[in-house]
């Protein structure tokens, strides 16, 4: 996993990951020479995966698209309705030009819940609505790595308060999160914040206790 952070607006995370000869990324909120260098150098990528719809995880598809056209967008299948729409993935709040009104357009391909195999690529998706309605995590068992995008940020948690967020829901996406099976030295990838393992997310997550 080679991350790299847009250190504007939000300062989000991009992964981009290896695998079994296969690269990908996931939540390609920004782009940039750097970013671009090091998926050349690494031969290219095959698929982007989103953890949620909100504009600053996604604001840079269509330019990805466009250097590898070959690339499928991947989601969970509730999240719909949030990348679609301006003000749902928070577009319409901002005035910035590249940034108000943000739609994409991409056609984006929808997984379920559960084990996942794109180009060869194993990972279980797990459903956490509450800061958006369709919301996952990526679990990659085999290699000892979770992505939460914003349902979880290091030592805190993604807001409920936006468009299709909830309290009650992420109430239970926690409970769901605390009965998974992960090991303690898991490496824990947020949308934001740095890299923690299970056990220092565990430890030091009020949310989690």
């Amino acid at each position: 996993v080679k991350t790299f952070n847009s250190n504007t607006y939000f300062a989000c995370n991009l992964y981009v990951c290896s695998l079994n000869n296969v690269n990908f990324i996931i939540d390609p909120g920004l782009i940039n020479n750097k970013v671009i260098d090091y998926i050349n150098s690494i031969g290219g990528i095959s698929f982007i995966l989103l953890t949620h719809g909100h504009f600053d995880h996604m604001g840079s598809i269509e330019e990805y698209i466009e250097l590898y056209p070959n690339v499928k967008i991947y989601a969970y299948i509730d999240e719909n309705e949030v990348i679609y729409n301006k003000n749902k993935n928070c577009s319409i709040f901002f005035n910035d030009r590249v940034i108000k009104n943000y739609v994409p357009e991409v056609e984006i391909n929808y997984l379920n819940e559960g084990i996942n195999t794109i180009d060869g690529v194993t990972f279980e998706v797990i459903h956490t609505p509450g800061h958006t309605i369709g919301s996952c995590l990526y679990y990659f068992k085999e290699e000892k790595a979770i992505f939460f995008g914003d349902t979880i940020i290091s030592y805190s948690i993604g807001r409920t308060d936006l468009p299709t967020g909830s309290n009650k829901s992420m109430l239970e996406s926690l409970t769901k999160i605390k009965n998974l099976p992960l090991e303690s030295d898991v490496k824990c990838y947020f949308g934001h914040e740095d890299t923690l393992n299970k056990e220092l997310l565990f430890k030091y997550n009020s949310h989690l206790k």
